[in-house]
């Protein structure tokens, strides 16, 4: 039985292992084409692949200009939340802090956030860097800047309806204003954009955004990535998901004895990051939860009020998980063309200084 693997630049064949009682499955193509045709169906099985089959190939497309679109849907969520928190500040009651179980059972860390955020920046670009590294790192940062443009503006909405007074009495809040305009909001958002939310910058000096933790949100946001998207087959990538639990648990820890965020904030947080992330993967890798309901075949999921966003962005991806393999990158053809524009660079710049020398020459003549 031939077999024929079909695929165009930037994306992937996979052949999935077909759902049958005459399965022969095999890592060896040879192998299996030996086979006689009339005994069984024949496939192939990718061994990090934990999708179901169809016994066709499929190919994962990279859609770079969707996620260009994603990663705009971030901007815009990271700037409601920053708007957010820019007006809530000067609405922020003065009271004493509201009774919480952490704050009674463990002392405060004053430098319990600067901690926290120095284990933030290791998860980050732990993840970071798995990703880029991943073979389908535009399908995972298109699905990463989602799920993470929906918590932040989730996030936004959520602390400008209900503000909380202040849970560390001792941080250095900005003095507030009694008369607040649009320009001095759009000033407030930009600078906390500027600083990425962290305290270690300088810029967050607006204070009232409590209810959901967004230290929380990227802590969680971050290991679930990680473990989804490396090979938890091997050895080495199991101890390493652990370790990254281990600085992300350390990490809300922190958050939350600094007296950053109230304990409230921290697990709606965590509830929040984790169900949307496996709402968002579980409908990418099942085509019939991509489609509105019908009365032969109900989706409850297509009723939550961001499924068009997922649907939209998750329209043409196949039915499976992403295989975990790794690669550059930077293609190598691309090396060449790099160096070869170096050099001719080079050139340039030398023919140009001789004909400056060759000038300077006549004209002192």
């Amino acid at each position: 039985m031939p077999l024929e693997q079909q695929s165009r630049p930037g994306e992937e064949t996979v052949y999935f292992f077909q759902q049958s009682p005459a399965v022969i499955k095999s890592s060896s193509l040879e192998e299996l084409l030996q086979k006689p045709e009339e005994c069984c169906f024949i496939s192939v099985e990718n061994e990090d692949y934990d999708g179901s089959a169809v016994g066709l190939p499929v190919t994962f497309s990279d859609e770079k200009w969707k996620t260009v679109q994603a990663f705009l849907f971030l901007l815009a969520g990271l700037s409601v939340s920053a708007l957010a928190l820019a007006g809530v500040h000067d609405r922020q009651p003065i009271t004493s802090p509201l009774p919480d179980i952490v704050f009674t059972y463990f002392n405060q860390v004053d430098n319990g956030l600067e901690m926290s955020e120095y284990l933030i920046l290791l998860v980050t670009y732990s993840t970071f860097t798995t990703m880029l590294f991943h073979h389908h790192r535009w399908i995972i940062f298109r699905r990463v800047f989602v799920v993470a443009g929906l918590l932040y503006l989730g996030r936004g909405v959520t602390m400008f309806v209900t503000v909380l007074p202040q849970a560390n009495l001792y941080y250095p809040c900005a003095a507030k204003m009694n008369n607040t305009n649009p320009l001095l909001i759009a000033r407030r958002a930009v600078s906390l954009l500027s600083g990425l939310g962290l305290s270690i910058n300088g810029k967050l000096v607006y204070c009232g955004d409590f209810i959901y933790s967004g230290h929380t949100c990227s802590l969680v946001l971050c290991s679930l990535v990680f473990a989804e998207y490396t090979p938890q087959s091997h050895l080495f990538w199991r101890i390493a998901k652990w370790i990254i639990y281990g600085f992300a648990t350390l990490g809300i820890f922190f958050v939350t004895v600094s007296r950053t965020h109230y304990t409230i904030d921290v697990l709606i947080a965590y509830c929040v990051t984790t169900v949307l992330f496996r709402v968002y993967h579980t409908i990418s890798s099942n085509s019939q939860l991509k489609v509105e309901s019908t009365n032969n075949t109900p989706n409850y999921l297509s009723r939550l009020w961001f499924f068009g966003i997922i649907s939209y962005f998750e329209r043409n991806t196949p039915d499976s998980k992403l295989p975990a393999r790794f690669s550059c990158p930077i293609r190598r053809p691309a090396l060449p063309r790099c160096l070869s524009f170096c050099q001719n660079v080079r050139s340039w710049l030398a023919t140009d200084k001789l004909q400056f020398e060759d000038q300077k020459l006549l004209s002192s003549h």
